[in-house]
């Protein structure tokens, strides 16, 4: 063990984090070469010898600084001399907003753990970082992001968790541990670039509200480790209710208007968020939220790619980039009667008729005899006689001989396949989900 005290004291931090994260066994060091993660990998080198579980080191070159490649080469020096596994891995930056190259930069060292076999990716956020991000949530209107950095958190649509060991300590520590030491670090000049917004604030802001209140970051740290328990409460909360009433999958995702109405308008925003999360993966902006969740019977509300409208009973997400697609290939087609079949997700055929039909989509001109009646009904007239959504008439199976239709899938089927008798039949069942139908059975 590394004798100096101020090592000791991190090392402890980070080896309770590790217990409390469940002693994962293969972890991916995110590896700038600056000081803080400089004295993170020293320590995570010192707990898997002890421990004994692999650590792998990857260095980022955004290519945007002159010392960028000697950065580089001082990285892969430091893991060398250590004996630690070294990756350079690059991206892009031209033309990127800080967040953009954050993206990009989580994206490469995701997949790089992940050809490591890798379960947890390792980095140096520290106690200033978490107050930088908690005020820049709070710039930009976020409420969701008042509670700062979680010291572990999974990667969305992965098994990986990106852990943050040293949240409780400050940049300082790990300074004076390097020194005390004689360990070099590698100085990035551009966080000292005021044209970045997170460094105004770590440069201006922050060390004034430190000279006010010198506890001020321990206690952001202590709020959001609050906020981080009751936003998990209340996703839970949100989460079964959209287990109750609503309907995420996807073409037609949609939530029951009466039983969101019932929830606080707190609890009303949470559900909103959750829902378009699971449908879309995007987080949607506060203002966007409200704005949704204000909308009346009869409005809409259009954002990038994805459209809000409130009916009488549903709130609906319509996806820009999700079409319609029509196949026979849909049902299950069998010789087998069982029976005539309920009109919305079974029907009896005369095969004749199965023949020449084609499943398409609504078009102008189609027109239906409804079943027990004996004159034609435009087919936009008789979805809207059945309540069927406006939001689902464009995802309506048809099965139509010209501008015939003999079965609107979910809806009901025409008058013409009443005389079946004496004909050869065959028996089809829509396999797909029908929401319009769902949600009759959801409201009963």
């Amino acid at each position: 063990m590394i004798d100096s005290d101020l090592f000791l004291q991190l090392y402890s931090a980070v080896q309770e984090s590790y217990r409390r994260i469940g002693s994962p066994e293969r972890i991916l060091a995110a590896f700038s070469g600056g000081a803080d993660s400089t004295a993170l990998l020293l320590i995570l080198k010192e707990l898997s010898v002890r421990i004994g579980f692999e650590l792998f080191a990857a260095h980022v070159n955004h290519g945007i600084r002159a010392s960028a490649s000697a950065d580089e080469s001082i990285a892969r020096d430091f893991c060398l001399a250590r004996e630690i596994p070294f990756a350079a891995l690059s991206i892009s930056m031209k033309g990127q907003s800080e967040n953009e190259a954050r993206i990009k930069r989580y994206q490469v060292l995701t997949e790089y753990a992940v050809s490591r076999r890798c379960t947890h990716i390792a980095t140096a956020h520290h106690l200033y970082d978490s107050t930088e991000t908690v005020f820049l949530h709070m710039l930009r209107g976020s409420v969701r992001g008042l509670e700062g950095i979680r010291e572990i958190r999974c990667v969305p649509g992965t098994d990986l968790f990106l852990w943050r060991p040293l949240l409780r300590q400050t940049p300082d520590d790990m300074r004076a541990m390097l020194k005390s030491m004689q360990i070099p670090w590698a100085e990035d000049e551009s966080n000292r670039d005021r044209s970045y917004e997170r460094n105004r604030l770590r440069l201006d802001l922050l060390p004034l509200l430190r000279e006010i209140s010198p506890q001020a970051d321990r206690h952001l740290l202590i709020t959001s480790r609050v906020l981080q328990d009751e936003n998990d409460y209340f996703d839970s909360c949100a989460r079964e209710f959209l287990e109750a009433y609503a309907n995420r999958s996807l073409p037609c995702p949609f939530i029951c208007a009466d039983p969101l109405s019932l929830q606080h308008p707190a609890m009303q925003r949470r559900i909103l968020r959750a829902f378009v999360q699971t449908v879309s993966g995007i987080s949607i902006e506060s203002g966007d939220v409200f704005r949704i969740a204000s909308l009346d019977p009869g409005q809409r509300y259009q954002m990038k790619n994805m459209t809000f409208s409130r009916s009488q009973s549903r709130l609906h997400l319509t996806l820009h980039t999700v079409k319609p697609r029509f196949s026979l290939s849909s049902f299950d087609i069998t010789e087998e009667s069982a029976g005539f079949g309920n009109g919305l997700d079974t029907q009896l055929f005369p095969r004749a008729l199965l023949e020449k039909c084609t499943v398409r989509g609504r078009e102008a001109g189609d027109v239906i005899v409804p079943f027990g009646t004996s004159r034609e009904k435009r087919i936009q007239d008789y979805l809207i006689d059945r309540k069927i959504d406006r939001a689902f008439r464009s995802y309506i199976p048809l099965l139509c001989i010209g501008s015939q239709v003999l079965w609107a899938v979910g809806v009901g089927v025409s008058e013409k396949l009443r005389s079946c008798a004496g004909s050869e039949t065959v028996f089809l069942r829509f396999r797909d989900p029908i929401p319009w139908k769902y949600i009759k059975q959801k409201e009963q």
